[in-house]
């Protein structure tokens, strides 16, 4: 049977058959209060219920706003999870807490006290009630929007897998708005939270230069690049084994997005290669480009795996074989450097290359060559999650989202790919003058 191209497109979450549960903690009795957070509730409600961005029934949405206990918001999320049959999302702002004997992330409830999680809601009771068999949704989003949320993605000593990771019950993902050694931020005067905040503008504004629906994994990346521009601002992080990618809650309002392909056509076109003929640059770029993202690279610290060919150095065995095997003639195009995740001693080396025309990514089958002059179409992030063997080590994935199709490369607990996007997110800056 041929497959039906249309499958691999982006697909709206079903309004009648989605929910969302907006939960948010403004008003404390015995911590600061937040009160862009009632704000960050009622924004959301009306972006989601919104006709051109979701357009979810009203009587979909439950917002706890000060909820009372922990029982509440379970009440409803268990409540939720049981009627959505599409996608749920379960959003929570406030304040986060960390048990300082287990590391485990609380959320803050309106009489929460410092140093009392028993009296917040422990986000481990809300992980197994979304992971559980009694969930009819096919996939659930969870955003959360305090202090340690990256703590989710993470897993405390007393937990087994956490949401993102499960395993058994694929389509879930964890949106968490700073890691799990940051606090997020709420600015002084401001409307709403910080990272919802961007969220918003998200939802409202849409991405451009993305598909007409929006995936988690897409809101992700753009909120991302956002709040990076700013270096004192936590960035987010995003948990998800592939999910992100199909969970798409909002349509792309952006004036500048991608046209939806033809009915019957499918939406991924030809991976793009490097011209082998020259041609008018559509870009002016830096002279000394070659030159620059060397020093970019060679500034510490440096993710595992990655080597820098320095200028007119004689190729070691790796940088040859790495040379040969992308074809390089040595005169019109050169290796700059590389950040690989195989040894390359057995078989085809594998990894993110840099040469003096283009950026480079080859894994067995997926390649992909984007010359310099088109960096600025791509967006570039991360993704962590827990290693799946051991509780506490990180296990990390680079994306790459173009114009035509998303790349990742494979887990794994040390290449540090937060690192790697933000020298390709700087190097993208460069060719943009």
């Amino acid at each position: 049977m041929t497959p039906d191209p249309q499958e691999h497109r982006p697909r709206l979450a079903d309004p009648a058959a989605s929910r969302a549960v907006l939960v948010g903690a403004h008003a404390y009795a015995h911590l600061e209060d937040l009160p862009g957070v009632q704000n960050n509730l009622t924004a959301l409600t009306d972006a989601f219920a919104d006709e051109r961005i979701w357009g979810l029934p009203r009587e979909h949405i439950t917002v706890l706003d000060q909820p009372a206990d922990a029982g509440e918001i379970l009440d409803a999320v268990i409540y939720a999870a049981e009627q959505a049959t599409d996608t749920l999302v379960v959003y929570y702002a406030g304040h986060g807490l960390a048990d300082e004997h287990t590391d485990e992330l609380y959320l803050a409830l309106p009489r929460t006290r410092p140093f009392r999680p028993d009296t917040a809601c422990r986000y481990e009771f809300l992980r197994r009630q979304l992971t559980g068999h009694e969930v009819n949704a096919r996939h659930v989003a969870v955003i959360l929007d305090c202090c340690w949320s990256g703590r989710a993605l993470l897993g405390g000593m007393a937990t087994g897998t956490d949401l993102a990771d499960e395993a058994a019950v694929p389509g879930r993902c964890v949106l968490a708005a700073s890691s799990a050694t940051r606090q997020a931020l709420a600015l002084p005067g401001e409307t709403y939270t910080v990272f919802t905040g961007e969220l918003i503008r998200t939802l409202t504004d849409g991405v451009p230069r993305k598909p007409g629906v929006l995936s988690m994994q897409t809101m992700y990346t753009h909120i991302r690049s956002r709040l990076r521009r700013d270096p004192l601002l936590p960035l987010p992080e995003l948990g998800s084994r592939g999910a992100a990618d199909t969970i798409c809650p909002a349509r792309n309002l952006s004036p500048e997005r991608l046209p939806d392909p033809p009915s019957g056509t499918p939406e991924r076109t030809p991976v793009p290669t490097v011209p082998t003929t020259g041609g008018p640059a559509q870009r002016r770029l830096p002279a000394r480009m070659p030159a620059l993202i060397r020093e970019r690279l060679l500034r510490s610290p440096q993710p595992r795996g990655l080597f820098v060919v320095p200028q007119g150095a004689v190729y070691g065995k790796l940088a040859g074989k790495v040379h040969r095997h992308l074809g390089l003639d040595g005169l019109k195009e050169e290796l700059v450097a590389a950040w690989m995740w195989n040894t390359a001693i057995f078989g085809p080396p594998k990894g993110l290359f840099f040469t003096t025309r283009a950026l480079r990514f080859d894994y067995g089958r997926e390649k992909l060559a984007i010359p310099y002059e088109d960096l600025h179409l791509y967006t570039f992030g991360y993704i962590v999650d827990r290693f799946i063997m051991t509780s506490h080590t990180k296990a990390w994935t680079l994306t790459i989202e173009g114009p035509d199709k998303a790349w990742r490369t494979p887990y794994d607990s040390g290449l540090r790919a937060d690192w790697m996007a933000d020298d390709l997110n700087d190097i993208k800056a460069l060719t943009l003058g």
